[in-house]
């Protein structure tokens, strides 16, 4: 079968929707290694191989405006993922090449993607869990998320310790994310929890993919149609459009306006009350 190399972006976030390629096309007897710097560390919930950047009969490699993926764009046999093209910036489209429908998640995209090119149709990501863990144990377990990679689009932790405390006093137990020695640690925990509320992040794609309910509190609902959760139920919380100016969004997302949309969109769907 043919040897494919996936190449994501460095987030977290990007290796796990990536991953839907990676285990899809080795369900299908294709030879595929997976380059990203993170993903190893899911240890025993994944079986892909990791591996640098090597020989391979196709590269599929989501195009992230780095150096490496402007040239590597250029060889033949490699099919790009843009979350945008611009002809100017990236030069023509190949044959193979895919753009994103911004109105879609990025797990949608990705799924069309797979079935462009291979005639395969999943969002599956791969993920399977170590043996004695139990989804969604502790089903009132609220993991907050205040962090990111981008301070930018992180919601105050003033706002979130508020919002713990009114869900501790509706009968929650809202608890702050903590740092986990491995990745593998990280999503049994969150496995086992009930629903997560972040930033826009990879641990909420990682819930999403766990199959868990997210809330995802955001800068822009026009990004977060492409970068919201895309596998678990998943509801996100941004600013009105005419309130979203880059620096002063944060201020007009408040601790009442998520709680609501907690309970109205997450708690009262799954029975959660």
């Amino acid at each position: 079968m043919t040897k494919i190399t996936i190449l994501p972006a460095r987030g977290l976030g990007d290796g796990l929707l990536f991953h839907i390629l990676s285990h899809n096309l080795a369900k299908q007897g294709h030879t595929v290694t997976t380059v990203h710097p993170t993903l190893a560390g899911l240890g025993p919930w994944l079986t892909q191989s990791f591996s640098d950047l090597n020989s391979f009969d196709i590269l599929l490699l989501q195009h992230d405006n780095s150096l490496r993926s402007f040239a590597l764009s250029q060889l033949p046999n490699v099919f790009c993922f843009y979350g945008a093209h611009v002809l100017d910036k990236h030069g023509p489209l190949k044959s193979g090449d895919f753009v994103c429908d911004r109105s879609r998640t990025m797990v949608e995209n990705i799924e069309s993607a797979l079935q462009q090119w291979f005639g395969i149709t999943s969002r599956d990501p791969g993920l399977t869990p170590p043996p004695g863990l139990l989804f969604r144990r502790h089903p009132r377990r609220i993991v907050l998320h205040n962090g990111s990679g981008d301070p930018a689009k992180n919601w105050p932790r003033e706002k979130f310790i508020r919002l713990f405390d009114r869900l501790r006093k509706n009968g929650y137990d809202p608890v702050f994310l903590p740092q986990f020695p491995t990745l593998a640690d990280l999503a049994s925990f969150l496995y086992e929890s009930g629903v997560l509320i972040g930033n826009d992040s990879g641990p909420g794609h990682l819930a999403s993919a766990l199959g868990l309910p997210t809330l995802i509190i955001g800068p822009s609902a026009a990004h977060m149609k492409l970068w919201r959760p895309g596998w678990g139920p998943s509801h996100v919380v941004t600013p009105l459009p005419w309130k979203c100016l880059e620096k002063r969004w944060k201020t007009f997302v408040t601790v009442k306006s998520v709680g609501t949309a907690f309970y109205n969109n997450i708690a009262t769907n799954i029975n959660l009350y």
